[in-house]
Order: structure tokens, then C-alpha cells, then sequence
């Protein structure tokens, strides 16, 4: 290889890693703006785990991502499965279908990784089923909170809010501060 065309690859390499740097730069700048806006409040990720439909607010989670790569921690239980480097923190990595009480996925790298917000007192993500996409939200959209009959009635946890039913599909409302109080959650050591 000549001088010219490693000089011509050099600069091409350097405009390529700006360009990267722009859009990563802008990307987070849209985030930030997103979740800063008072409409965020009302938007809502929604996500299958269990068998079931969630939604958290747009604003409590931080990233959606592939499920990489993770080092178990040894005495943990099994929901736990174990830690990433999440740009640069430590992050455990919860099962959720499995905390549900549901059966996991025998391939621990399927589904989607929901890393929560930094304002969350524990860096967690979770890993769940499926991220199904954002729903807009408010107390006075046709969704309508849905009626349990007596003998459908089941003790739910804390963290688990009211069940919502959104074109005809019911979802359960993740309290993710709530949930990240519950000792069960909190302590994941066996």
C-alpha cells in the first residue's frame, strides 16, 4: 500500500468515526429532549415478560438493547443473571420472566434488555421476552382500568400497578421504584 491511498484511508477512518460521534452526539441530545418533555410522562414502553403485556414510563428506562455477553455471579438466585459493563457501570442483569415466577428462556441472550434509568437508586436492567413498542397514555384515553370479577382475583405484588386495557390487550403498569424496594428484588443473593 502506498502513502497516498493509506493517507486516503486514514481520513476516510477519521470522517467515518465523526460522523459516528454526530449521530451518537444528536442521538442522545433527542433522547434527553424526549424523555425532558412533559408528553414523556404519558408515554409508555411496553414489553411481554411471562406471558403478560407491561408498560413503564419512557422515561424510567434508559436503553433497549440485545442481550450481550454477561458474567454470572455465583450464589445468586436464578432470576439474577448476573452483571454487564453498561457504558462503563456495573449493571445486573434481572430475568424478569423468571422473577415473574414464569419459566425463562433456556438461551439467556434471547429477548431484549430494558437497562433502566440512571435516576433509579440500582443499576439494573431487565431482560424481558419482547419490547413491543411505545404507547401514548393518559387517564383520559379509551383505555379503561379493567374489572377484575371475584373470582378472578389474585394477589398481586406492589410494584405491579393497575391493569390497563389498551386495544383490547391487557397491560400491567411496572412501579420500577416500588419494585426495586421489595426485598425480594432487592436482595438477590440465595
Amino acid at each position: 500500500m502506498n502513502s497516498r491511498s493509506a493517507s486516503a484511508s486514514l481520513s476516510v477512518a477519521r470522517k467515518s468515526r465523526q460522523s459516528l460521534r454526530d449521530y451518537q452526539r444528536q442521538l442522545a441530545e433527542r433522547t434527553t429532549s424526549a424523555q425532558a418533555s412533559p408528553a414523556a410522562s404519558s408515554r409508555q414502553l411496553s414489553f411481554l415478560a411471562a406471558g403478560s403485556g407491561w408498560l413503564i414510563n419512557l422515561n424510567e428506562a434508559a436503553e433497549i438493547m440485545p442481550v450481550p455477553a454477561m458474567t454470572p455471579v455465583p450464589g445468586t438466585q436464578a432470576w439474577f443473571l448476573g452483571l454487564i459493563n453498561h457504558r462503563g457501570k456495573l449493571t445486573g442483569v434481572i430475568d424478569f420472566e423468571n422473577f415473574l415466577g414464569g419459566q425463562s428462556s433456556s438461551h439467556k441472550t434471547s429477548g431484549r434488555l430494558i437497562v433502566l434509568s440512571d435516576r433509579f437508586p440500582i443499576a439494573c436492567a431487565l431482560r424481558v421476552a419482547a419490547v413491543t413498542g411505545l404507547m401514548e397514555f393518559s387517564d383520559t384515553s379509551d383505555s379503561e382500568a379493567e374489572q377484575s370479577s371475584a373470582a378472578s382475583i389474585t394477589v398481586k405484588p406492589i410494584w405491579q400497578g393497575e391493569c390497563v386495557r389498551i386495544q383490547d390487550k391487557s397491560w400491567h403498569r411496572l412501579d420500577v421504584l416500588t419494585l426495586m424496594a421489595d426485598p425480594r428484588f432487592a436482595n438477590a443473593a440465595l
